[in-house]
């Protein structure tokens, strides 16, 4: 008899709580689905996003080895206009400036550098664009910017490339003592049998 009494009150209990509580509940089941939904189609969005970028850096790859031009820099261009947020958009925009820079078009190839600057969330990409855009400022005699971009780099494997850059400016800056000092700091993190070790150490050399 107790267990049927005490069966009865529980199932009231619950009746009472779920009059209270049942509309709540029911909303926060809804809410965690259309969330997981949500979530879900994300993920989907992004993943078709990254293959579509892919597929037209690829494109853009091919188009580069047969030298088709045009088809490379409109590639470019769609890539960093549709899929800014893609690495790929920072790489195109890395390859079409150093074209540029072939074709001796520098203020296309400082262009191309600062948009990879302004939206590279990776590390490695936003320091090769500040080494590349420091050396274009540079060739266009503005040193001192030059010095500036340099000094931003921060990426511990970059800095040995970052401080040979330090110091070719250094040296058109005529300051041959600080250039010196980062041609030292330059070698401290190269390799002897890279090729950018003979470079700084004859650069040294010749101080």
């Amino acid at each position: 008899m107790d267990y049927v009494e005490n069966s009865h009150e529980t199932t009231e209990r619950i009746k009472r709580l779920w009059k209270k509580y049942g509309n709540l509940v029911i909303t926060l089941i809804l809410l965690v689905m259309l969330a997981i939904l949500g979530l879900q189609a994300w993920h989907k969005h992004k993943a078709k996003i990254s293959i579509q970028a892919s597929t037209l850096y690829e494109n853009l790859l091919v188009n580069l080895e047969a030298q088709k031009n045009t088809q490379v820099q409109g590639l470019g261009n769609q890539l960093m206009s549709n899929y800014a947020s893609s690495p790929y958009a920072k790489l195109a925009a890395l390859l079409l400036a150093k074209q540029a820079l072939i074709n001796k078009q520098l203020l296309v190839a400082v262009t191309n550098l600062k948009w990879v600057i302004s939206h590279a969330k990776s590390p490695e990409i936003k320091s090769i664009a500040q080494i590349r855009l420091a050396r274009v400022l540079l060739v266009e005699q503005k040193k001192q910017q030059a010095l500036a971009m340099v000094q931003q780099v921060t990426v511990k494997n970059m800095l040995p490339i970052a401080n040979v850059v330090k110091g070719d400016i250094y040296l058109a800056l005529q300051q041959d003592a600080k250039a010196k000092i980062a041609y030292q700091q330059a070698l401290k993190g190269m390799m002897p049998n890279e090729a950018l070790y003979s470079y700084t150490q004859m650069k040294l050399y010749s101080l």
